[in-house]
This record gives C-alpha cells, structure tokens and sequence, in this order.
C-alpha cells in the first residue's frame, strides 16, 4: 500500500510537467478531438497553467497526506483516502478548468456526472468492504453474514482446520480486496477458486472445506478464527456420539 501511494504521486508529479502547448493537441483529453475553430476558442496556456498547478498539488499532498495516513491509522483509513481523494480532487479541477473553455458545453457535464458515479460507486464498494461479518453456530448450523456469506450444516462440512496462511493467491474473480480485508472468491496459485473471508491479518485462519467442493477461509477483525474452530469442533463431536 506504501509502494502505492508513493508511485501514485510521482505520477500525478510527473503529469504535471508532461503536457506543453507542443504535445497538447495528443496527449491532453478532450483538447485533441477538438477542430480548429473549437481551439481558438480555448485558452490552452491558461489551462495547461492550472493543469500543472493542479496536478503538483495533487502530487505533493496525495504522498504526504497518504504517508500520514498510513502510518496513523493504518490500510483501512488509506483504502477510503486512496479511493476517493484523486476522484474529488479531478471533480473540482474539471469544474474549475471550465472558465477556459469558450465553446458550448459538451463534455464537462458528462465528465462532472461520470466523477460522481465514480464517487458513489467507490463509496459503497469501501462501505461494503468495512462491514463485519457474523459467524454463527448454532443448532448444528453455520451462518456468515454478508455478501459473501454462506449457511450449512455441520454434517456438510468435509474437513476443518486452522491454518497460519493464506495459499498464494494470483487474481480475484468476484468480490472485495484491500489488504488486509478479502471478501468472495479468489484464484489459487494452484488454479482452486476459494471463498476468503479475511477481515485482518491475524492468524490462524479457519480452513473449511465443504463436501460440495467449496473452500473457504475466514477470520474475524482482530483476533484469530480459534473460537469459531472450536465451536465447529464441538458440534462435530456431538454428532459423531
């Protein structure tokens, strides 16, 4: 995540010295399917201006408030940071560039309304990703709240353990991951596809492997998945006497 935030801001640093009235009718978006006419009506060098003031700003702020953050308060706090803080930040540059602009609107206010689209959707995939999870046995059942949740009978459970890692995993195929939290199916290295249900780092994780061919791997926010083994344990115990 550290890695990240910093090759996040050299980009928007190197950004704002890449684009020049030279290369500008290329590289810079909207301004190169511009005609002509369309052009000079556009103030470039007050808008490649405030780009490079912009995108310096958003450089330097993005590293040091993201650094802060990450050593402060951790992955989780840096997820909503590096989710939404360039998003808004391009929402207010693209409505401030618009005084540049002296042709008839066309696509600022598909810009501005596809940023906002952008914001609610990150916004409910980090809310969703911050949810807890409920792990539940009771009557010789288990149930897992969530999206990605799961109800089924002890007797349906092939085999259970505690582990101390995850396998390695190569790529996700539907769900929620922002280290340290993974919800839904993943890809092995091994090619298995694998439920995760990991809300923290800590270990051991509980492995269930289910008669139907399902893998899964919890545990819970905090503290490792040993009561949830137990409990399993205990009502294994009591359906085999």
């Amino acid at each position: 995540m550290l890695y990240l935030i910093i090759g996040m801001s050299l980009l928007f640093l190197v950004l704002a010295f890449a684009v020049n009235t030279n290369n500008a009718r290329y590289l810079l978006s909207g301004y190169n399917t511009m005609t002509e006419e369309e052009r000079a009506n556009f103030d470039l060098k007050g808008f490649l201006k405030q780009f490079k003031s912009f995108h310096i700003f958003l450089g330097l702020s993005f590293g040091i408030f993201g650094v802060l953050l990450f050593f402060q308060w951790g992955q989780n706090v840096v997820g909503w940071f590096l989710g939404l803080f360039p998003i808004l930040a391009y929402l207010v540059f693209i409505i401030r560039a618009r005084r540049y602009d002296h042709n008839p609107p066309r696509y600022s206010y598909w810009a501005i309304g596809a940023l906002l689209v952008c914001i609610i959707g990150v916004s409910t995939l980090l809310i969703y990703g911050d949810q807890n999870i409920d792990f539940v046995v009771q009557d010789q059942k288990v149930h897992i709240s969530g999206m990605y949740g799961a109800d089924f009978e002890i007797d349906d459970i092939e085999s259970i353990r505690l582990v101390d890692e995850l396998p390695p995993i190569t790529s996700k195929v539907n769900g929620f991951a922002m280290a340290p939290v993974f919800k839904g199916y993943f890809r092995t290295k091994a090619g298995d596809r694998v439920k995760l249900l990991v809300l923290s780092k800590a270990s051991p994780l509980l492995y269930i492997q289910l008669k139907n061919g399902e893998e899964l791997y919890y545990v819970p926010e905090d503290r490792s998945a040993e009561k949830e083994f137990e409990q399993i344990a205990i009502g294994r115990i009591s359906n085999s006497t």
